[in-house]
């Protein structure tokens, strides 16, 4: 017998929400803080438990698992690319980001577009004037 927190993670949320949203005390707030984060963490685990059962019924994934069993060092270098790729996506997100700004002020980027639609919106207020009523 033992006990599944996955079931608890309805109360965990509710408990921690209404702790930080309704608590003035701090320590009431820091408490319903961490009862969300760990609901959840919960969430989470059980989505990955839930998709890897799902995985594991698929007769590829089991093949390509089989593949790798045979050559270790192959699956060890696969997984750490894959995880420096997933770590390495926000800093490179940011980093173009900081090199747009650079190459592209937003004060250019924006103002062509207002500049180049003034114009045509007096264009048209001025065939709308021109329209008997």
């Amino acid at each position: 017998m033992s006990l599944n927190l996955r079931e608890f993670t309805g109360a965990f949320l509710a408990l921690g929400g209404f702790l930080f949203l309704f608590m003035e005390n701090n320590r009431a707030r820091g408490i319903g803080q961490a009862l969300l984060a760990f609901a959840f963490m919960l969430i989470g685990v059980g989505l990955l438990s839930d998709s890897a059962v799902a995985f594991s019924a698929d007769p590829a994934v089991g093949a390509l698992f089989d593949a790798l069993a045979g050559l270790p060092v192959l699956f060890i270098l696969s997984v750490v690319v894959l995880t420096l790729l997933a770590c390495l996506a926000i800093p490179v997100a940011s980093g173009l980001e900081k090199l747009a700004k650079t190459l592209v002020p937003e004060s250019e980027a924006v103002a062509p577009s207002v500049v180049r639609l003034d114009p045509l919106v007096q264009e048209l207020e001025d065939e709308l004037d021109e329209i008997p009523a």
